[in-house]
């Protein structure tokens, strides 16, 4: 779900295995991977069984999140997994951004104008699979977020608004909890 350009389509062919990719948009490139266009807003008609099921970078473009989520149960074998992945904001970086602007990292206008309009915590995700019936196998914050930003060099430290920003984070940092690093997290959930 979510397949772009087919990046990762074409990645999961390559290691061996039979993918069907499907998108809102029709950008997909790889020829000979099976590809539907499909608004998941809107019902996911029902095709399948998979063994596993994907939504990459996809639940934050989602207006009812756990529509989606119980969708991709209908698609998903007894015993098959569900790999779902979004921005993290419940990292350092995003707590910080909405401690000063009152919107999360990667769901401020700009963001919202390539769809971005849903932002998830790790509780919402795992309440609605609970709620659904997976069991959740393991969660993970991927992605690389420097503690101290340096947008325009070292020069940016002597900016007093960068200065105060790194100095908050270094000192909020040791009281942060939960999954505080990384840009986006990916959960792996299995339908018993």
């Amino acid at each position: 779900m979510g397949a772009g350009h087919g990046a990762l389509s074409l990645r999961l062919a390559d290691l061996g295995f039979g993918v069907s990719a499907i998108d809102k948009e029709d950008h997909f490139q790889p020829k000979g991977i099976p590809f539907q266009r499909i608004d998941l807003d809107k019902a996911v008609p029902q095709f399948g069984p998979f063994d596993a099921v994907c939504a990459v970078e996809v639940i934050e473009h989602i207006k009812n999140p756990s529509t989606l989520l119980a969708d991709c149960w209908a698609l998903i074998k007894p015993g098959g997994y569900l790999i779902v992945s979004t921005p993290n904001i419940t990292s350092f970086l995003s707590r910080m951004i909405f401690l000063r602007t009152g919107r999360f990292h990667q769901f401020m206008d700009q963001d919202r104008l390539f769809g971005h309009i849903t932002p998830l915590a790790l509780e919402e995700i795992s309440y609605f699979l609970r709620e659904i019936g997976y069991e959740i196998i393991n969660v993970k914050s991927v992605g690389y977020l420097p503690l101290l930003f340096l947008e325009g060099g070292f020069g940016t430290l002597l900016n007093p608004k960068s200065l105060l920003f790194n100095a908050a984070t270094l000192l909020l940092y040791p009281f942060m909890r939960g999954f505080k690093r990384g840009w986006c997290l990916i959960m792996a959930a299995r339908r018993p």
